[in-house]
């Protein structure tokens, strides 16, 4: 087996990176709490610490794009082996963050729903979901309420 070569770093790489060090001085807004979590361990103030996120963010996606430069340049079984790992570890994540992806989903709707149509319209599309959802709910009672009976009478009731 030959040695992969090494890639190339990019200036654009370097310089991203450099930006991050170089932003605007930090202010003394502090950073909120990590959700979840009722106190801060300390003082940390918020510019620093996204800077620091973005440095670590950087870097983390230099590291994947080094990874997937590499294993383009492998077998194609090898590569299939990666994809179903890569698979695998998803729906382990998604299992374990189930509930943080809901709400977090459920957040994202509801900021596009507001960009989109604005705020009254997302009060009055909330309020016309909550009766769809109270009529459905009815007739579902009614309809257990009626499985007593025959099967004949067991149509919908509206």
């Amino acid at each position: 087996m030959q040695p992969q070569p090494a890639l190339p770093k990019t200036k654009a790489s370097k310089a991203s990176i450099s930006k991050c060090k170089s932003a605007a001085p930090p202010s003394t807004k502090p950073k909120p709490p990590p959700m979840g979590s009722k106190h801060v361990v300390g003082p940390t103030h918020y510019e620093i610490q996204l800077q620091r996120d973005a440095l670590r963010w950087e870097k983390a996606r230099l590291r994947m794009a080094k990874k997937r430069a590499e294993l383009k340049l492998r077998p194609q079984e090898e590569q299939e082996a990666a994809a179903a790992r890569a698979r695998e570890h998803q729906t382990a994540y998604r299992a374990r963050h189930r509930e943080d992806l809901r709400i977090w989903e459920a957040q994202h709707r509801v900021a596009v729903y507001k960009a989109r149509y604005g705020l009254d319209a997302y009060k009055e599309y909330v309020a016309a979901k909550r009766e769809r959802r109270r009529q459905a709910r009815d007739k579902r009672r009614a309809i257990v309420g009626l499985s007593v009976g025959k099967a004949s009478d067991r149509r919908e009731v509206s």
